[in-house]
């Protein structure tokens, strides 16, 4: 048996052509085409490059007459086209060398820039042609509603006012037609705040008298809310003072916030007045003395009565001398009261207490007196 033998090695009998030389075109067809067309090409580039050149001068000095005319936009499109000029003139290897020689770089980029430049013109053209138009009509609507009034047109917008054509002399409205015959009279107005006060303080005695504080408190409380102008209203104070002293604790805590509070000056002086009252309710009457010794009392009060406290509450002679100055800013509760401490102001032997000597010291006290007498006359 005969052994195996190995194959036998190819025989290539065709080399691969050689490697073209470096430069050449591997494609034969496309070095054919090349060499045909070259001289086409060759012809056809001077006379592109002086177009372009004649239209890249051309635009440049288009655009340094629009600089000076055309205002801030055409000056940047202007500086745009130096630095495009400028940015390929530093590059200008990315220019193929053939078409380096023949056109400039620079007329290219500013051919293209042209175009924007054209196209930002017909653009503020039109915005401005449509701005214009638009002006023109707000004008014509603009004299058409003002002059809508002199002709007797009516006002389209509701609840506007209608004015009447203007009627010939001696024209009389029974012969005008019936789209000129004079407006109707206008319905009764709506009762105003005061109206409403008024109202409301009415309904409240009525309340009263029914021995419903409680209801009374509240209607004049919205009517203090409503219209404070009221404060000074006696009826009001009559209300709150009698409420004050009702038995129902509510009714008498309600009475007593709007007096301390909302009342204000008012407030303060039927306060006053009830602490002085001794037919009033004992607790009544010891919280309105507790409110009038308060900081509030000092704030609210008017200048009379917190000068009428001021002189009653002072404990001593002297302090109470001291406060003469202020007296002359009182009522005439404050000069009932500076003529009960002249006629005190010498002491009895077996009343050494409740006297004033010290306003024999000086003539302020008499002074005082003299100034409130003339001022009160």
């Amino acid at each position: 048996m005969e052994s195996a033998r190995p194959p036998a090695p190819r025989v290539i009998s065709e080399l691969p052509p050689p490697r073209p030389a470096a430069g050449a075109p591997r494609n034969p067809l496309l070095a054919t085409t090349i060499s045909t067309r070259r001289p086409v090409i060759a012809a056809s580039v001077p006379p592109l490059g002086a177009a372009a050149k004649n239209l890249g001068a051309l635009l440049t000095r288009s655009a340094q007459r629009a600089r000076r005319v055309g205002g801030t936009w055409v000056s940047d499109a202007a500086s745009a086209v130096q630095r495009a000029r400028s940015t390929v003139d530093a590059h200008d290897a990315w220019v193929p060398a053939q078409l380096r020689e023949k056109i400039s770089p620079s007329a290219l980029i500013g051919v293209a820039l042209a175009g924007v430049f054209v196209l930002s013109a017909v653009t503020f053209k039109l915005t401005t042609s449509a701005l214009e138009a638009r002006a023109d009509s707000v004008a014509q609507r603009s004299s058409a509603v003002a002059a809508a009034p002199a002709a007797g047109v009516s006002d389209p917008r509701p609840g506007a006012a209608q004015t009447p054509p203007a009627s010939a002399p001696n024209e009389s409205s029974a012969t005008l037609p019936a789209a000129q015959a004079p407006l109707a009279a206008a319905p009764a107005a709506i009762p105003t705040i005061t109206d409403e006060g008024a109202l409301l303080l009415n309904s409240a005695a009525t309340f009263l008298n029914e021995e419903r504080a409680g209801e009374a408190v509240t209607l004049v409380e919205r009517a203090l809310l409503r219209s404070p102008e009221l404060r000074s209203d006696p009826r009001v104070g009559k209300i709150l003072l009698r409420a004050a002293n009702a038995e129902e604790d509510a009714t008498s805590k309600a009475a007593f916030g709007l007096l301390e509070g909302p009342m204000a000056e008012s407030g303060a002086e039927l306060l006053y007045e009830l602490s002085q009252d001794r037919s009033a309710k004992d607790a009544a009457r010891r919280r309105a003395q507790s409110w009038i010794r308060s900081k509030q009392f000092a704030k609210a009060a008017p200048l009379p009565l917190y000068t009428l406290v001021r002189l009653r509450s002072a404990k001593t002679c002297e302090d109470k001398h001291a406060l003469l100055g202020l007296a002359q800013g009182g009522g005439k509760p404050t000069l009932e009261y500076l003529k009960q401490l002249q006629a005190r102001s010498t002491c009895a032997p077996d009343d050494l207490v409740n006297c004033y000597p010290c306003m024999r010291a000086d003539t302020k006290l008499v002074d005082t007196i003299a100034e409130l007498e003339r001022r009160l006359k």
